[in-house]
């Protein structure tokens, strides 16, 4: 269950991204869906305090906005997403199911930048020391 700096960081949000065309009540149920299918793949429990953790969730939000809304980010393809496949293929291996998993639930692809960046997002909470 998220705790209270989750749901202010929402209020956050709204202020930051809000506006007419987005619902917050759609993203905060979209990130909290995916964080949990995210973190039970993993099989991990996070130090929510940390940095890393709320880069990792403030990703998921503003990714939240972009699956709610219908927009991509441009694919270029980038070379270094074969070099995280290697190095953290835990994490890129969660990251291909979680695709799967959002085009299953919201029928919203995603491209391979998306993949990267939740790949190198993964790896830092998944590294984190304990």
């Amino acid at each position: 269950m998220p705790n209270e700096l989750f749901y202010f960081s929402f209020v956050q949000l709204h202020f930051t991204i809000g506006g007419e065309n987005t619902n917050v009540k759609s993203i905060i149920s979209f990130v909290s869906e995916v964080n949990d299918f995210i973190l039970k793949d993993l099989s991990i429990t996070p130090n929510e305090n940390s940095l890393n953790y709320h880069r990792y969730m403030t990703h998921l939000k503003f990714f939240a906005k972009r699956v709610m809304e219908n927009q991509q980010y441009n694919d270029r393809n980038d070379p270094l997403l074969s070099v995280l496949m290697e190095k953290y293929q835990k994490e890129y291996e969660c990251s291909i199911k979680t695709a799967v998993y959002i085009k299953d639930h919201y029928n919203y692809s995603i491209g391979t930048d998306e993949i990267l960046y939740l790949t190198v997002h993964l790896a830092h909470i998944t590294q984190e020391p304990k």
